[in-house]
């Protein structure tokens, strides 16, 4: 049974991702950095589970050998196993709410002609825009930003989000053919 605390996902990675992992890297930090290519092919099947940071389980003998049990089972299928701390691995502050802003966003309708008109933009600018300037763009306000949130959801563009989301941070294309429209 599941408690409040504890959140568990399944993820699609490349090997990539779960090398900047093992290396100690923050999962909020590899997932920013990641940029997974149509040339990827070396996918593996990633579980994830969260706990809050004051979760007592964290110093219990026992959960925490159920989780190297846990890791066992899952690397012998191929699979690999990552146990996530709130505060160390996942966004908080501006960082948390740029992608929030940006996933809420995710399902706003795109078109041709808005991929049209911002890699026309960011590619006259040389290649990076301002987040602000690349939004204005696809519309004034509101539906500017969200249509400019779907098209970095779906691969289009990647807005930098390492200093939050704010009106300087930089878009710029992705070119791998990756897109999802």
């Amino acid at each position: 049974m599941s408690s409040p605390s504890i959140r568990s996902f399944q993820f699609a990675v490349d090997a990539k991702f779960l090398d900047d992992l093992a290396g100690g890297k923050p999962f909020w930090g590899a997932a920013l950095q990641w940029k997974p290519t149509s040339e990827s092919f070396d996918w593996r099947t990633l579980i994830v589970e969260t706990k809050t940071d004051g979760d007592r389980r964290a110093v219990d003998p026992a959960y925490l050998h159920k989780l190297d049990l846990a890791r066992e089972i899952y690397r012998n299928i191929g699979w690999s196993f990552a146990h996530l701390q709130q505060s160390k691995d996942l966004p908080s502050g501006r960082i948390a709410q740029g992608v929030d802003k940006i996933w809420s966003r995710a399902l706003t309708r795109v078109t041709m002609v808005d991929v049209g008109r911002v890699s026309h933009a960011i590619e006259r600018a040389g290649g990076r825009l301002p987040y602000e300037e690349t939004a204005w763009v696809l519309g004034s306000g509101p539906i500017g930003k969200a249509r400019l949130s779907a098209l970095h959801v779906r691969r289009v563009v990647s807005i930098d989000l390492s200093n939050g989301l704010n009106p300087e941070s930089i878009v710029m294309l992705i070119r791998d053919r990756g897109a999802i429209l």
